[in-house]
């Protein structure tokens, strides 16, 4: 497997649950969508579609690249993840990520219980060279996956920012660290208002080669930006855009679509 957390995070660009129980008493669905471009060339599309219902949540996404992406490396895959919603937050219990990337097929596949992880498949399997920095069980512990991972609870905009997101992709343990760049607004289909910008340090943590010049990058890279709108009055706030600067130039995410349609 040689995603990179960052593809991993790429995918959680949709409209994710964490809501509080209390507004649980039917059932809830948002939709997700997002274009990723390259000096406003397009490289991929994602969509979304997200699901509560009682305590439970179901999330399901797609990835599709276009445009000069696709000429490059034709990529398309499927994600969903499977969990509870509790008092204390959203639990996921399963995440599975299948891809198709230069013809070659691969697959993800967690298993969460309380919150750490209990099973981790890759497929084909992780190729470890060079020097390996094994993931240990303790760093398994109180992670998420990539894609809820991205979803906070915060008391207003301001404190969105103030915190680390620990996930694991199937292969690799990494903390986002977060803190507050500046609060904007943005407008897209569903919705127009504020958003928290949150400048983001990647810290890998384990399950990587050591020196790899891809991570290095991203661990030295000055310019990540998440910003993040809230979803509806629920205390929750998911990403809605984001600015990644990378060696050929920046990768930007932006919603086209961002709105419960029920």
């Amino acid at each position: 497997m040689t995603k990179t957390p960052f593809i991993a995070a790429l995918l959680a660009f949709g409209i994710s649950p964490t809501l509080p129980t209390s507004t649980l008493a039917a059932s809830e669905t948002f939709k997700g969508e997002f274009s990723i471009t390259l000096y406003g060339l397009p490289l991929a599309r994602t969509h979304f579609t997200t699901v509560v219902n009682g305590t439970k949540f179901a999330i399901d996404g797609s990835v599709l690249s276009a445009g000069v992406g696709a000429i490059f490396d034709d990529t398309r895959g499927t994600v969903a993840v499977r969990g509870i919603v509790a008092n204390n937050g959203t639990k996921p219990s399963s995440y599975a990520l299948k891809y198709t990337s230069g013809g070659k097929k691969k697959a993800t596949n967690i298993g969460f219980s309380g919150g750490s992880v209990a099973s981790a498949n890759n497929v084909p399997p992780t190729r470890k060279k060079g020097e390996w920095i094994e993931v240990l069980p303790a760093q398994l512990k109180a992670v998420s996956d990539p894609l809820t991972g991205m979803v906070v609870r915060a008391q207003s905009l301001g404190d969105v920012c103030n915190r680390t997101i620990r996930v694991f992709d199937g292969e690799t343990r990494a903390d986002f660290v977060m803190s507050l760049a500046r609060q904007g607004a943005y407008k897209t289909r569903g919705y127009s208002g504020p958003v928290a910008e949150c400048a983001v340090k990647f810290v890998p943590v384990s399950g990587f080669e050591k020196g790899k010049k891809q991570l290095e990058f991203l661990r030295k890279n000055k310019n990540i930006r998440i910003s993040f709108a809230p979803i509806g009055t629920t205390g929750l706030f998911a990403p809605i855009a984001a600015r990644v600067g990378t060696q050929i130039g920046t990768v930007a995410v932006d919603a086209s679509r961002f709105e419960a349609i029920n």
